[in-house]
């Protein structure tokens, strides 16, 4: 029960210590978190009683961490998480319990040879016969350290956990892989619809300057003033045609 949770403050060790902060921790999206707490409390309560009757608890709190764990496939090692705990419950499925082999339980030294049929190996554990399925994927594996017995999947699960605890407090970097997933496309389209305009030079593409509200436009001001121009050059035009005839006139 305790090895999950000291793998996965091992992680997060790991990851701070390769640069990670707790801040990052606060800020990952988790998924269906509940849903995580009541996979727990299934996980606790085959501690409490007989462990011979507790099974059915341990089949269902591993079916709801699989939900939990592929709700969460975008945080890394999530779906290792899930390759091995859908591991042991498939052995568990096959021989109603998960068979443990005797070998392995007495070089742990979770019991002696005499006393090996006696001893109660944990919830949802008994000790394997020889028409169990899936031998080897069963709990085959001594820790003599830890005096326990583990299952490949229990391996391939506490490495999941170890590599989700390092990257919660690690910054998260948004990869190429990322940028060209569907919806990263669809988000960096909306970017570019929205972007602002770029601005030209006013050489390459000059736009008149607005005339200002109430003011006269100068096209009306040069008009006015070539006609204003026209009817001071009429009376101008009449008086050089009345000296010309003048000046005719008295050369005859």
């Amino acid at each position: 029960m305790w090895l999950p949770v000291a793998a996965l403050m091992v992680g997060v060790a790991l990851g701070l210590l390769s640069g990670g902060t707790l801040s990052t921790l606060r800020s990952t999206p988790v998924r269906a978190w509940p849903l995580a707490g009541v996979a727990l409390a299934f996980a606790v309560l085959p501690w409490i009683g007989d462990h011979n009757q507790t099974t059915t608890l341990v089949i269902i709190g591993y079916g709801l961490l699989i939900v939990f764990a592929l709700r969460n496939l975008h945080l890394v090692g999530m779906a290792i998480i899930a390759v091995g705990l859908s591991t042991n419950l498939l052995v568990m499925l096959a021989n109603q319990a998960m068979p443990v082999s005797g070998k392995a339980a007495v070089s742990a030294g979770i019991a002696t040879d005499a006393a090996l049929g006696r001893t109660d190996l944990g919830p949802g554990r008994r000790l394997e016969h020889p028409d169990d399925h899936l031998r080897a994927l069963g709990a085959i594996v001594p820790v003599d350290a830890l005096g326990v017995v583990i299952t490949f999947g229990d391996l391939i699960a506490l490495a999941g956990l170890i590599n989700v605890g390092g990257r919660l407090v690690r910054p998260r970097v948004r990869s190429r892989a990322h940028s060209n997933l569907p919806g990263a496309r669809v988000a960096r389209g909306r970017h570019l619809r929205t972007r602002r305009p770029v601005e030209v030079p006013a050489w390459v593409a000059p736009t008149p300057r607005p005339a200002a509200r109430g003011t006269t436009p100068d096209w009306v001001i040069d008009l006015r003033r070539a006609v204003e121009s026209d009817a001071a050059l009429g009376p101008r035009d009449e008086q050089i045609d009345e000296e010309a005839e003048v000046l005719s006139s008295s050369r005859r």
